[in-house]
């Protein structure tokens, strides 16, 4: 029933007709225009138009600005080449221009049709996790500066001390009266992840014209886990990207000839390297996942004996992201006492590295349900046949949310099954291939398949890693496996482009359409199931587009729109503890931190064990005021929130309040401005007269309050 009603919403009901729209416009443009310079532009219009409506123009266009400068200042400083700076922008436009091929106008829509989803739902798609740390960059900074990025500034949670490489490259974004900026910076770290995809499928498959890369590049579009993940302010699609830059150069690395590629091919091991380290700088699982994929590269390396060289321009960007990832990890471990936490704080205290006040190691939360082996492995199955084909349950929650879709699904399979033949196929298209033409350089002829195996050498490795993380941890959320998505779908994205190649060659014809035939159908209808599930889908749950306006400023004021509440005027470094729901405290002024934040997941529950405990963390985290909502506190069957109100009045009895505020228009709302000389000694510390008397009367207030 909840199914039906999620799609007779009507904001649902709009959005099915809006993207039947977007589609149709874009392939009636198709059918129309045969040149492909003014079928570019009519596109553009098409989809400018559309997130200019769903007011996300200025921060598309703002963000994706910024992303080509620092692509092009790294590219700059790596080559010692000024004129790179604007090299990312036109590769990118040259593989854009050659997705407009007429064969291939099918795939290339249905990426601009993704992207126009995840564009205009933008807004209203705001997470948990988002607002919790990523969208408020500058609450790390907590007003001291680049200084107070490095400093222990009391915020309790766990999540606080993760790798913040994304929020501090976003920092410059995080301005105005909207978050779509950093949002937009997502997008395009999304569409670097589908080209780059493509651009691995095209080396692999020995593809001299954009077939394998666009077919794979609307493979990864397609994914949920994937492209639902670059509306959000989390960390996920950098740290893949980096993954995916790994890849693609161990990739390039064998299938290029070294003499021919010259100096690009020999900086490729130092760029790959230090990708793969910048990972650890954006996500504590890159510490598992980056780790894993390494590995994998040092043994196939020694396997099949292939040297390593490594010029000046490689070192320049391995030493550049070796060195922010070691300010990343600093700024962890001055704050932590260990330069990795997340579940890894437990190893480290091993090591005799213990964590600082005031937070508290995170053990891995394992499946309490399973009495038994026999119990444990028909759970194992059960999770991931639900994994795979239906996420359902509590323990999945997080998993529809991104989850792999039938694409994944359909991908694996094919990787897995077409293996032996695909290698075949590789083989025999790269020799092809170089007679016909230069830009494909391999000359040995076991080296024309290296690449291919250590992509299906990747994934069995994560495949491996991913079971292992199923049997382990009870709550797994869909993002956990984006690599394993990331890697299936390339894999079994050029194992289907080199057979359609070797199919065409067969049948005589230059090129077997992607969606021809009888395969075109079901490729047709898993295309539209697909573009079906990440509409539907989102990591807050969030359904519809953003309500459309013809007439804006080309963004979205999350400030007015979302009601982000300032009533007494605070800064945005005002240091509060809300006793409040989430996310919706996150939505006030200031650096913000809620009660779940910290005694709940991550948190440390030992800092609310009695009033001392916790007036000592007030004291030390320098907090300003408590922001509490009586109804939130009301609730008697949560027995957190019922700590939570002890707490909260005891504060009042205790004379820890200068002054509490009601919000206007409100009974439930207050404000209560913290007394520090007060908090700064224990409940037992005798109070002076003047001070019983403030306290009488918010004794008596609360009281009123509450009846």
């Amino acid at each position: 029933m909840e199914f039906i009603k999620l799609l007779l919403n009507e904001e649902n009901v709009r959005m099915q007709y809006e993207i039947a729209a977007m589609l149709l416009l874009l392939m009636l443009s198709a059918i129309k225009e045969e040149n492909r310079k003014r079928l570019a532009f009519l596109w553009a219009g098409i989809f400018l138009f559309f997130i200019y409506i769903h007011r996300a123009l200025l921060p598309f266009v703002i963000s994706g600005a910024y992303f080509f400068l620092l692509a092009g200042i790294l590219d700059s400083i790596i080559f010692l080449d000024i004129k790179n700076i604007i090299r990312p922008f036109r590769l990118f436009c040259k593989r854009l221009y050659g997705m407009l091929q007429k064969s291939l106008l099918p795939c290339t829509a249905i990426i601009v049709l993704i992207l126009l989803i995840q564009l205009c739902r933008m807004n209203i798609c705001i997470d948990y996790d988002s607002l919790r740390y990523g969208l408020r960059s500058d609450v790390l900074l907590s007003g001291n500066g680049i200084r107070g990025f490095f400093e222990n500034t009391g915020l309790v949670n766990i999540v606080y001390t993760y790798p913040k490489g994304f929020e501090l490259i976003t920092l410059p974004l995080n301005f105005g009266h909207t978050y779509g900026y950093v949002l937009c910076f997502n997008i395009w770290i999304f569409i670097a992840v589908i080209m780059l995809a493509g651009e691995a499928a095209k080396v692999l498959g020995a593809d001299t014209g954009m077939r394998a890369f666009t077919f794979t590049a609307m493979l990864t579009a397609l994914v949920p886990g994937i492209s639902n993940m670059s509306v959000t302010a989390k960390s996920d699609l950098s740290t893949l990207l980096c993954q995916l830059v790994f890849i693609l150069c161990v990739v390039k690395y064998f299938s290029e000839n070294d003499t021919v590629q010259g100096t690009a091919h020999r900086a490729l091991s130092g760029i790959g390297a230090g990708a793969l380290i910048l990972s650890f700088s954006f996500k504590p699982t890159a510490v598992v996942f980056s780790s894993l994929i390494g590995l994998c590269a040092i043994l196939f390396f020694a396997v099949k004996k292939k040297h390593i060289y490594i010029n000046a321009a490689g070192v320049r960007a391995l030493l550049m992201m070796s060195v922010f990832t070691l300010i990343i990890m600093l700024r962890t471990f001055l704050i932590s006492g260990q330069p990795v936490t997340s579940v890894f704080s437990g190893l480290f205290a091993k090591l005799g590295m213990t964590l600082n006040y005031p937070f508290m190691e995170q053990n891995l939360a394992g499946n309490a349900a399973v009495e038994s082996f026999t119990e444990g492995i028909k759970f194992f199955l059960s999770r991931v046949l639900h994994f795979m084909f239906c996420p359902t349950g509590v323990d999945m929650e997080h998993v529809i949310m991104a989850w792999g879709g039938i694409i994944f699904i359909i991908m694996l399979i094919a990787a897995l099954l077409l293996r032996s033949r695909t290698l075949k196929n590789i083989k025999a298209l790269r020799l092809l291939n170089e007679l016909k033409t230069s830009e494909v350089s391999c000359t040995l002829e076991e080296g024309c398949v290296d690449a291919y195996s250590f992509i299906m050498m990747c994934l069995y490795a994560v495949i491996a890693v991913s079971l292992i993380s199923l049997w382990m941890l009870y709550q797994v959320d869909g993002n956990y496996f984006e690599l394993l998505y990331l890697i299936s779908v390339i894999a079994g994205g050029t194992a289907i482009s080199v057979q359609l190649s070797v199919e065409g060659l067969e049948l005589g014809i230059k090129e077997k359409r992607i969606f021809g035939g009888s395969s075109g159908i079901g490729l047709i209808a898993v295309t539209a199931v697909s573009v079906y599930l990440t509409a539907l889908t989102g990591w807050n749950g969030a359904v519809g587009f953003t309500p459309a306006k013809l007439v804006n400023r080309g963004y979205y004021n999350h400030e007015i729109e979302t009601g982000i509440k300032n009533p007494l005027g605070w800064d945005k470094h005002v240091r509060v503890a809300a006793f409040a729901k989430e996310p919706d405290c996150y939505r006030l002024k200031g650096r913000v931190e809620s009660y779940v934040d910290i005694t709940g997941s991550c948190g440390n529950i030992y800092l609310v064990k009695n009033l001392n405990m916790f007036k000592e963390y007030l004291s030390f985290a320098d907090i300003d005021y408590i922001y509490a909502d009586l109804d939130y506190l009301a609730n008697t069957e949560d027995s957190a929130v019922i700590r939570a109100a002890e707490l909260f009045r005891d504060l009042i009895y205790d004379g820890d309040f200068e002054e509490i505020v009601l919000e206007e228009n409100s009974s439930t709302l207050l404000y209560c401005r913290i007394d520090k000389e007060r908090v700064a000694v224990s409940w037992e510390t005798p109070m002076p007269e003047a001070l019983k008397e403030r306290t009488k009367k918010q004794e008596m207030f609360y009281r009123q309050l509450n009846e």
